[in-house]
């Protein structure tokens, strides 16, 4: 009796023998069958996802079973195929990985059928400990293929990056780098042109007949652009002008990568906040076309010291009302240079000059006052040549106090010292007595003023 069980078994596993031949392979702990139609299914998916998405395949590429290592017996239950490199594949992962399943097969139940699950990963590296397999012996080649290059960008192509997703790209400082404006300073740091350029994880590519240019720029100064009244003033614009056709630019510092005709022409444009237009030959290096206008959005010198102004008001008749026990106090914080005074902006300072102008306070003189004309407010240049104030606000007719004017001085753009002298003279009393006259007499006050040029 005993020896008929054995034959029984005996009968059984030459059954299944019989069934699958010798193909059971050792997949995670299961022996399957039909590895070959399991691999040829992956080998068909990938070469699918690589017609569809552009990619590079090998000419002996395949798919394998995959074991740990070189003497294990028991395969992972994941086929690598390839070698196939993607557009945005690294070099060294050229390997697509696809999970298992295992199904009975239809005619022997107890048989176990290995078939391809899904793609887990689309570009993989080997560790190097692998040994990949294929029943037919076939053993994997050295990966001879590159990283596919995407289409060709447009013929209008633009975009802005970051200087740190530059892979690899020397750029070249210009001789004169900076394009000065009305309320603007940017610079072209550096420029250079190729036919591709990989930036972080995008690859460009220049089209026929075009070639890519990458220049960084930085927006320098533009505060003045703050001051300004929007609704009288556009904002500044600035573009990249190939043949006279404009890219606008949207960040205030960036590298712009664009594409251009290789026989174009380049330039950076800037439209201030004036509406004047400024040029810059992004090839040759240079200004093309800007006008000479002052650069420096503010600059200033601090003071911090008042002034006395003593005075005496006299009665019509002439009688003393009033002996200057209580001085005018003129408090200067601070000299600026500006483009524009802020109480009108419009106002420009005429060509090669900039406004200077004071902050600064009165106090003192109880409620006595009287208004001191700007043209009283005079600078004294090194030179020899006065600048006499220019009245902002308000118009004459409503002046009434020491500062009501607000002078300011149009001044060369070079700028950088002088002396304002102060001689406030003799006017009517405005405030607490109309009918009496305020007399500094010959008080002259100099004031210091320098702000060094930069």
């Amino acid at each position: 009796m005993r020896c008929l069980k054995v034959a029984v078994l005996f009968a059984a596993a030459a059954a299944l023998l019989a069934a699958c031949g010798d193909d059971l392979i050792d997949v995670a702990g299961v022996p399957v069958s039909e590895v070959s139609d399991a691999l040829a299914d992956a080998e068909t998916r990938m070469r699918t996802a690589a017609t569809t998405e552009n990619a590079n395949v090998a000419s002996d590429a395949r798919c394998y079973l995959v074991y740990p290592s070189e003497d294990a017996d028991q395969a992972l239950d994941l086929l690598s195929c390839g070698p196939v490199l993607f557009e945005d594949s690294d070099a060294d992962r050229p390997w697509m990985l696809f999970s298992t399943l295992f199904v009975p097969e239809v005619e022997n139940l107890d048989v176990q059928v290995l078939r391809v699950s899904e793609m887990v990963e689309r570009s993989s590296r080997l560790s190097g400990t692998e040994r990949l397999w294929r029943p037919d012996g076939e053993e994997p080649g050295p990966v001879d293929i590159e990283v596919p290059l995407p289409p060709p960008v447009s013929a209008g192509f633009l975009t802005e990056i970051d200087e740190a997703d530059l892979v690899d790209v020397a750029l070249q400082p210009p001789e004169d780098p900076q394009l000065r404006g009305f309320g603007f300073t940017t610079s072209v740091m550096g420029r250079t042109t190729v036919p591709v350029l990989r930036a972080a994880q995008e690859v460009f590519v220049a089209p026929d007949g075009h070639e890519l240019h990458v220049v960084q720029l930085t927006a320098g100064t533009g505060t003045i652009s703050d001051q300004l009244d929007p609704d009288r003033h556009p904002p500044q614009a600035r573009a990249i002008r190939v043949d006279g056709a404009n890219r606008p630019l949207n960040r205030a510092g960036s590298v712009v990568v664009f594409a251009a005709p290789a026989d174009a022409r380049v330039e950076l444009y800037v439209r201030d906040v004036l509406g004047t237009s400024h040029r810059y030959d992004i090839a040759a290096g240079k200004v093309v076309d800007s006008p000479s206008v002052y650069y420096r959005d503010v600059a200033s010198q601090n003071v911090n010291e008042s002034y006395l102004f003593p005075f005496t008001s006299y009665r019509r008749d002439g009688s003393v009302r009033f002996d200057g026990a209580f001085p005018h106090q003129l408090h200067v914080d601070r000299f600026r240079l500006a483009h524009q005074h802020p109480a009108a902006p419009e106002r420009l300072a005429g060509e090669g000059n900039v406004w200077l102008f004071m902050d600064a306070s009165v106090s003192g003189g109880l409620d006595w006052n009287t208004p001191i004309s700007a043209e009283r407010f005079v600078l004294h240049l090194p030179d020899g040549e006065k600048v006499e104030g220019t009245a902002f606000l308000p118009d004459a007719a409503n002046a009434a106090a020491f500062l009501d004017y607000r002078p300011a001085w149009a001044v060369p753009e070079n700028f950088e010292e002088g002396t304002l002298r102060i001689t406030p003279g003799r006017g009517n009393q405005v405030g607490y007595s109309s009918s009496s006259v305020l007399d500094y007499g010959d008080l002259t006050v100099e004031i210091p003023v320098f702000i060094p040029y930069s």
